[in-house]
């Protein structure tokens, strides 16, 4: 079951995210991909739980329990566990408290389930100031979420959440083109390490990830050559929890020339001591036509110091949103969507940490708008 769970925490928090907005009637099935081992294969889930006002949606694992679904609607976010056995949701709880969730289909809540079973949750709540990150842990109940980060700023967005075998816990998000993270202290809580990055994609997700005794976080950096705006994708590492951080270190290897908000940031895991980072970008194609993008993938084999050389996985018109997960023979599986009628849901799978991956395959088509753009002309767009 470890394999399974950990393939549909990636696949299904792509799937279910894309197909979980309201509608007029009740819903009674929602699709998920779940990949074993050799196999691709949906699963219709019953719905017990009232998700049919979801905006967004995400799905964590550990591996050994059963997994587990969390999502934002307008005024509530709520959890509840997915049985494999009968594909179904249940144990659902719901968290409320004197704040505004930001319900956006790209505003995921961050969600992670540690060794232990424990479950983090947070999210971005919308206050009269600008955005807040609210974080709670689920032992037992629904706790009311506690606001972790510093004063209200506008544009503070996309939080994740990572945890380790030791149950180590650590957060990132965005706070106004700047890189938060966020470590436990010594009472359970989130302590903010603000300006970790001064200067970033103010609108891709960063991906906090544990590597050997580092917290590395990959993310999406802002900077200019020769007075033209690049967003290439780095990592930033801490060897004490947040109280230092190292130079952040370039994991693309070639410059992506865009002024604008690609809102695709990078995915990560960690096999034994190699971290593997897959991301977009569209360095091949002129601003602003975008007229296609890649799947990459970088691996580092010293905890995020240095990374070689980038891996093009997929070309072949828009590609975004990739993500990965690691089953318990080490393959590692990478998800990713690609636009277009002849699009849908990609699947490719490495057995050799990252340095290869299987030819890519459509494992779930959809019908989509051909050429739709894979930016929005400036970063408020979001939020209209």
């Amino acid at each position: 079951m470890k394999s399974n769970g950990w393939v549909l925490a990636a696949a299904s928090s792509l799937i279910i995210a894309a197909c979980a907005t309201s509608t007029s009637e009740p819903t009674t099935t929602s699709k998920a991909v779940v990949t074993t081992d050799g196999e691709v294969r949906n699963l219709e889930l019953e719905v017990i739980a009232d998700v049919t006002d979801a905006i967004s949606i995400n799905v964590a694992t550990n591996g050994t329990d059963d997994p587990v679904i969390a999502w934002v609607s307008r005024g509530s976010a709520g959890l509840a566990r997915v049985d494999l056995t009968s594909s179904s949701l249940f144990d659902e709880q719901t968290v409320t408290g004197d704040f505004e969730p930001f319900s956006h289909p790209i505003e995921r809540p961050g969600l992670a389930v540690r060794p232990d079973g424990t479950i983090d949750l947070a999210f971005t709540a919308l206050e009269e100031e600008g955005g807040s990150v609210y974080y709670a842990s689920f032992e037992a109940g629904a706790p009311e979420p506690t606001r972790i980060s510093g004063d209200p700023r506008p544009e503070t967005n996309l939080v994740h959440i990572a945890s380790n075998p030791s149950n180590d816990v650590a957060l990132a998000w965005l706070e106004d083109s700047t890189l938060s993270v966020a470590t436990l202290d010594s009472s359970g809580q989130p302590l903010e390490h603000e300006l970790v990055d001064d200067l970033t994609c103010d609108c891709c997700n960063p991906a906090p990830t544990f590597a050997s005794d580092a917290l590395v976080v990959p993310y999406r950096d802002y900077s200019t050559v020769e007075g033209k705006v690049v967003r290439n994708v780095a990592s930033i590492r801490t060897l004490d929890s947040g109280e230092t951080f190292e130079e952040p270190v370039a994991v693309a290897d070639d410059d992506w020339f865009i002024d604008a908000c690609p809102f695709t940031g990078p995915s990560s895991v960690v096999v034994g001591e190699v971290l593997i980072v897959a991301f977009m970008d569209a360095r091949q194609s002129a601003h602003p036509e975008q007229t296609s993008s890649s799947i990459w993938v970088d691996v580092s084999r010293d905890g995020g110091v240095s990374y070689g050389t980038d891996l093009s996985v997929y070309s072949e018109g828009i590609n975004r949103w990739p993500v990965m997960a690691v089953g318990s023979d080490e393959t590692i599986h990478l998800i990713w969507e690609k636009d277009g009628q002849d699009g849908g849901l990609m699947y490719a799978s490495s057995t050799d940490l990252g340095a290869s991956f299987s030819e890519p395959e459509l494992i779930l088509s959809r019908e989509s708008t051909a050429g739709a753009p894979i930016h929005c002309s400036t970063c408020s767009d979001r939020y209209s």
